[in-house]
């Protein structure tokens, strides 16, 4: 009898950074300019970086080998697929997940243990009842949507539409409020009261806040800086974020907001710079190009000091940390439709490239990394991965629907 051997070997490499003196912060007041430098001259003056003598601690290897018999491939695949679910009987444009105490939502699922809602390309919201079933909530008539930002609860999320207008979602209350014109970015704080938001004038870029929690929501400027193009990030209670808009061509930088002391200090940067950030655990994993077609993924604190260097590749679109335990999953390709020519991330961004992928959890307290989905036999390439209650959420790019995976058994 033949078989077939599947060998995985993932090793998780531990990086200790001796700590140095305080940073330079950069106070902002109107109109200044980030001083974009080198990446080599802008690690040189960081606090906790030194070049070229950075001590590597080398764990125990994680290995993984599964040995499965040709005959016994289907029963190894259907093992997976029994705990697969597709959610969802039409493409979608982006989901949220929600807590169902904070939306008053007391309707039942056999198979969902929290409350799942999508947009799809009409903008209309839905709610996920069972499988391939959904209840509609309210429509919109802003046009296209292209994705969403939600709270950490999932009472209020912030879509942006093909318009360019940015439109905030009450669930409780299924109303829709537009966000002031010019918005550029968007990102909510980690306790789902406050919404962060870019406004950019030419070369200038000015971020505000909107308190949700008070009657009157008001506005504040937080600072006015001459850049453009960033991305926001709330990832602390007094931090705010700007990061870059990846490209392998960029070498794109990221930069820390003190809310407080309304100062700037640079917080990383690289080809094709951009992160993910879990604001309960403050931990964040960060992304640059180290080739055309590979990027180097590093665990970072909060203040960006690296913690861990991760050995394999992927995008930031594909990672995400559970917003209960110290975990990260991240979906990894192992093949793709395109092999020549490829560059990441941009063709990944532009739809040019389409990938087979598994999922890998990241256990960041003990440093374990394993394989919890390997279904060879379908595809999937998913982004925008969720976890809740030992449920993992995650859209499929090839049919852009919604599927859940269960991680514990039936």
């Amino acid at each position: 009898m033949s078989s077939k051997k599947k060998k995985v070997t993932i090793l998780i490499i531990l990086v200790v950074l001796a700590a140095a003196g305080a940073g330079t912060f950069f106070a902002l007041k109107s109109g200044v300019t980030i001083p974009f430098l080198g990446l080599s001259e802008q690690l040189s003056k960081q606090p906790g970086v030194d070049i070229g003598k950075k001590p590597v601690l080398q764990p125990p290897q994680q290995d993984k080998d599964v040995y499965v018999e040709e005959d016994d491939l289907a029963a190894y695949y259907q093992e997976q697929k029994q705990k697969l679910f597709a959610l969802t009987a039409e493409p979608i444009i982006d989901y949220w997940v929600a807590s169902s105490t904070a939306i008053g939502d007391t309707a039942t699922s056999s198979i969902l243990a929290a409350s799942v809602f999508y947009i799809n390309e009409k903008g209309d919201i839905l709610q996920v009842k069972e499988t391939g079933k959904a209840s509609p909530i309210v429509s919109s008539s802003f046009g296209k949507p292209l994705w969403l930002k939600q709270n950490v609860l999932g009472s209020q999320i912030a879509v942006k539409f093909e318009s360019g207008k940015f439109v905030l979602f009450d669930v409780k209350n299924k109303s829709w409020r537009e966000m002031e014109d010019g918005v550029t970015a968007v990102d909510f704080s980690p306790d789902g009261q406050r919404i962060a938001f870019l406004k950019e004038n030419q070369s200038q870029t000015s971020v505000y806040i909107q308190d949700l929690a008070k009657a009157k929501q008001p506005v504040t400027l937080i600072v006015s800086l001459t850049a453009v193009d960033f991305n926001l990030l709330w990832t602390e209670t007094g931090s705010l974020a700007l990061t870059p808009k990846p490209s392998y061509f960029v070498n794109g930088q990221a930069w820390l907001i003190n809310l407080s002391s309304r100062s700037l200090r640079w917080l990383g940067g690289g080809s094709g710079y951009s992160l993910v950030f879990s604001s309960p655990f403050n931990f964040g994993l960060e992304f640059s190009s180290s080739a055309r077609t590979e990027s180097k993924i590093g665990l970072i604190d909060k203040s960006g000091k690296s913690l861990a260097e991760l050995s394999f590749s992927t995008v930031a679109d594909k990672c995400s940390f559970s917003l209960e335990k110290k975990v990260a999953f991240c979906a990894v390709p192992y093949s793709a439709n395109k092999s020549s020519g490829l560059v990441l991330p941009d063709d990944f961004l532009k739809r040019a490239v389409y990938f087979k992928d598994e999922i890998y959890r990241i256990d960041l307290e003990s440093s374990a990394v394993d394989i919890v989905f390997d279904l060879e036999d379908t595809l999937f390439d998913m982004v925008d991965i969720k976890h809740r209650s030992d449920q993992l959420f995650f859209i499929n790019r090839y049919d852009n629907q919604l599927y859940l995976y269960n991680l514990g058994s039936l």
